[in-house]
């Protein structure tokens, strides 16, 4: 089960040293490569990029827990790319948008129940 994982820009650290290496640990591929790349410089190719990784996973999580200064908000272009191409989407953290209320996106309120149902359905 590969898994795209979409958060502000501005968390990509974060992204990269704790959320992307738990599902590493878990033996879950991270196919999202933004938050281990440099800042880019080609903006169109990285818009390019993020949407074939999210073509090529199987779930997209977004991390609706990480709180930005920045907002931007490509992250939900994402997530609407995602949810029209038929992926698996969760939200982890409270619901941002009405889109979020959809009957087909799971909603966890923490890292560790959205984690607890990946591993059980990985099995």
């Amino acid at each position: 089960m590969k898994v795209y994982l979409a958060a502000p820009f501005s968390m990509a650290r974060q992204v990269e040293t704790q959320y992307a290496q738990d599902l590493a640990r878990r033996g879950l591929p991270v196919v999202s490569q933004w938050h281990r790349l440099p800042h880019p410089t080609d903006l169109g190719r990285a818009a390019e990029r993020d949407l074939e990784d999210i073509l090529e996973a199987h779930t997209f999580i977004l991390l609706a827990n990480l709180r930005s200064r920045a907002n931007r908000g490509g992250r939900h272009v994402e997530f609407g790319f995602a949810l029209a191409r038929g992926k698996r989407i969760i939200v982890v953290g409270a619901h941002q948008n009405l889109f979020h209320y959809l009957p087909n996106v799971e909603v966890y309120p923490t890292w560790g129940l959205c984690l607890d149902s990946l591993c059980s359905q990985k099995r």
